[in-house]
């Protein structure tokens, strides 16, 4: 498969495969599920299923810092679980 493997830099791997450049494509969940003219047929077993970190800031110059970091409390709260695995992703583990 080496000689068959095409990494992309020029947008999602789905834009190519709805356009029907590739035939298979591996990106994160997330951005994969439900794009027009692709089907997603699930994670990646076990060992290639490798977690993609999002990480979250607070501008120095904010105009409401304490409405941010409230936001910042519950992205990683457990209550907003269920609420971003409903879009694939998973949420903060401590």
């Amino acid at each position: 498969m080496k000689n068959k493997t095409v990494f992309t830099s020029a947008g999602p791997v789905t834009d190519y495969l709805a356009r029907g450049d590739f035939e298979i494509g591996i990106q994160q969940t997330n951005i994969m599920v439900g794009v027009p003219g692709t089907d997603y047929v699930g994670p990646l077993p076990g060992f290639l299923n490798k977690p993609c970190l999002s990480s979250v800031g607070l501008s120095t110059n904010s105009k409401q810092p304490e409405a941010a970091r409230a936001m910042i409390r519950f992205m990683i709260s457990p209550e907003a679980a269920p609420l971003l695995r409903k879009t694939y992703v998973e949420p903060f583990h401590p």
